[in-house]
């Protein structure tokens, strides 16, 4: 007979069995929170004390990103990007042929 003790402790703990694979199923209520699916990578930090998986946010393919960039000036050089991001900065005289 289990004691109110452990009954109290194993409450609200999910718990899941590692296969001969190595694989695990994550509990839905967990899936749903940390809005893990098909294709959803993990990062797990060996170095903790505990098992710890951190959601790696979404990774968009490079193809993906083609065409991306229309909407912005196609006349704008990276060196006028920077100088609207990040403020002007004194090029040595060199540098500032290539403006």
């Amino acid at each position: 007979m289990i004691d109110f003790l452990t009954l109290f402790l194993t409450m609200g703990v999910m718990k899941t069995t590692v296969t001969t694979k190595g694989q695990v199923t994550i509990p839905v209520q967990i899936r749903k929170k940390f809005k893990i699916g098909a294709g959803t990578i993990l990062d797990f930090d060996e170095k903790s004390e505990q098992l710890v998986a951190a959601v790696i946010s979404a990774q968009i393919p490079i193809r993906d990103l083609i065409g991306s960039g229309k909407d912005k000036d196609a006349a704008e050089t990276s060196l006028q990007w920077l100088d609207e991001t990040r403020g002007a900065v004194a090029l040595p005289s060199n540098e500032k042929k290539r403006r």
